[in-house]
């Protein structure tokens, strides 16, 4: 009995600690309601930390090398202006000025924001950019005479100037420029003169699947390898490789990351070697 005298008595007295001092309970939960406000921006930033970085990496990667579609209505956007380069590498009336400002030898990387394979790809680009060479013949990364360079045209961007409900890519850059996409689909789909195609496995493979649709649409990642400055090209709008989402290579003599073996594989494509080459086996 005293053990439960003395328990009544604990609780008789949090009881009456709690009628005398109710005033204090409205100043807790204004107080604890505060402290969540002010804690929204650093559970925000806790939270956020929990997901990968690459998740936006690739997005600002690719944004740095970004030409936009704004303007593609009336065929005046820096998207427009790339791919009207490659028609002027087909007919021979490119200028030095465009030489200039794109390139003679340059990746264009068709991607969207939410694409795996986008985001998977970059690695390899990233990792180039900062390791290729000129300069160095002996290196894994050298590229010969021309520095690397990227172009990306997001095909979900959008142009709120541009009245028009659906994909604007789709409906002006890919309509207005709809011979360079199927001589790209007739190039990589040729099972017997190009390389790479019949080095990933020709017509049964899912690398032909996704080319043979390059006629009707572009899907993300897409990339063109461009080279102007080998004429046998020329014909093909300057464009010498095909890519989709690509491999790593494979490096079985030392252990590296995913990002230098793909870096490997872009090097190869650079250079017509690897599987990009007529004598490559297994």
């Amino acid at each position: 009995m005293v053990v439960l005298r003395a328990i009544g008595r604990f609780f008789a007295k949090i009881g009456r600690w709690i009628r005398d001092t109710a005033w204090v309970q409205p100043l807790l939960i204004v107080g604890g309601i505060f402290a969540i406000i002010f804690s929204i921006p650093y559970i925000t930033k806790w939270v956020g930390s929990w997901f990968t970085d690459n998740s936006v990496a690739y997005v600002k990667f690719y944004s740095k090398y970004q030409l936009s579609v704004d303007g593609c209505d009336k065929k005046e956007s820096k998207a427009d202006g790339l791919l009207t380069y490659l028609e002027h590498i087909k007919d021979g009336s490119a200028t030095d000025k465009e030489k200039k400002q794109y390139g003679e030898k340059f990746f264009i990387a068709f991607v969207q924001e939410g694409c795996s394979g986008c985001e998977s790809n970059y690695g390899g680009f990233e990792y180039l950019s900062k390791n290729y060479t000129i300069k160095n013949s002996d290196s894994q990364f050298y590229l010969g005479d021309n520095a690397f360079k990227i172009h990306s045209i997001f095909c979900d961007e959008t142009d709120s100037d541009i009245e028009y409900d659906g994909n604007i890519f789709d409906h002006y850059i890919f309509e207005n420029h709809l011979q360079i996409f199927e001589t790209a689909c007739e190039k990589a789909t040729d099972e017997y003169n190009y390389n790479y195609l019949v080095n990933k496995g020709g017509k049964g493979s899912d690398y032909y699947k996704s080319a043979e649709k390059l006629a009707d649409e572009i899907q993300t990642p897409t990339v063109f390898l461009i080279d102007a400055t080998t004429p046998e090209y020329a014909a093909d709008y300057g464009i010498r490789e095909i890519l989709f989402s690509y491999e790593a290579k494979s490096d079985t003599a030392t252990k590296n990351t995913n990002e230098y073996s793909r870096a490997l594989t872009l090097v190869d494509a650079w250079n017509g070697t690897g599987i990009f080459s007529e004598e490559y086996t297994k």
